[in-house]
């Protein structure tokens, strides 16, 4: 039988936080917390890159063990920056530069896909199911104060949308343990980009 799942994902400066709503659930529908990330139901949104390996690494919560790491933290509000191009601050940390050719679009694409296949690795496991057998879509909160202005709704409406392109159509072992090479986020964050501004995006006034 095929399980109808809802994920919804909170993207935060430092930590997401993830729930999942089955609609066909005994008794009606119910909703579940997804709390088995090392015994939290935060995972850090902040993201290390390894220099030496050439890799982007999701979903840690420091960078212990990396020969030579660059830490990027609150990437979604350096992607509020990136979107407004007005100068107004929304990120006030050290501005550690990005590898070339790669914006915080990027790497917010790449997170919030990791996420997404985190969460459907263990909701697969928590049913015993096999991927055939579960439909998933998703939806992403953002600040109210990014809700209300129509760039940055726009922009991370962008990002979620991509994200769901790539949980839909590539492998999630690419991503699944959490390292991505320089190169395939590159690719395949443009690819996403690419594929969704193909098909019209809902009107941002009716999204809530």
């Amino acid at each position: 039988m095929t399980k109808y799942i809802q994920l919804g994902l909170d993207y935060g400066t430092s930590a997401a936080k993830m729930i999942f709503r089955d609609f066909q659930a005994t008794g009606g529908e119910r909703s579940y917390v997804i709390d088995d990330f090392g015994g939290s139901f935060r995972v850090p949104t902040m993201v290390v890159y390894d220099e030496t390996r050439g890799e982007f690494l999701f979903g840690r919560k420091n960078a212990s063990g990396i020969g030579s790491p660059l830490v990027y933290h609150s990437v979604k509000m350096r992607l509020a920056e990136e979107i407004k191009k007005d100068g107004k601050k929304y990120f006030y940390g050290m501005q550690i530069q990005f590898p070339d050719g790669v914006r915080a679009r990027d790497i917010a694409i790449s997170t919030v896909w990791y996420l997404a296949v985190a969460a459907r690795t263990r909701i697969l496991q928590f049913y015993g199911v096999g991927s055939d057998d579960l439909k998933m879509s998703m939806t992403m909160g953002i600040p109210m104060s990014f809700y209300n202005d129509a760039m940055l709704k726009e922009g991370f409406l962008e990002i979620v949308r991509s994200a769901y392109w790539l949980l839909k159509h590539q492998d999630d072992c690419i991503i699944r343990d959490g390292c991505l090479s320089l190169e395939n986020l590159r690719r395949l964050s443009e690819l996403a980009r690419n594929k969704v501004q193909e098909v019209p995006a809902p009107d941002t006034n009716t999204i809530r």
